[in-house]
């Protein structure tokens, strides 16, 4: 995995056939623990 997140995967075919795949994930680990946080606090505060 590079460090700009990005995963790269390419598949030979012996008919000469480059099949890639690329996958960039939406979130990185911080923000993906903010939108958790940030839900966690909404329920907290509608729930009291």
């Amino acid at each position: 995995m590079e460090e700009s997140g990005l995963i790269s995967v390419e598949i030979y075919l012996d008919i000469y056939e480059v099949v890639r795949f690329q996958h960039r994930p939406q979130y990185r680990d911080v923000e993906l623990f903010s939108v958790i946080g940030g839900f966690i606090g909404v329920w907290l505060g509608v729930s009291l």
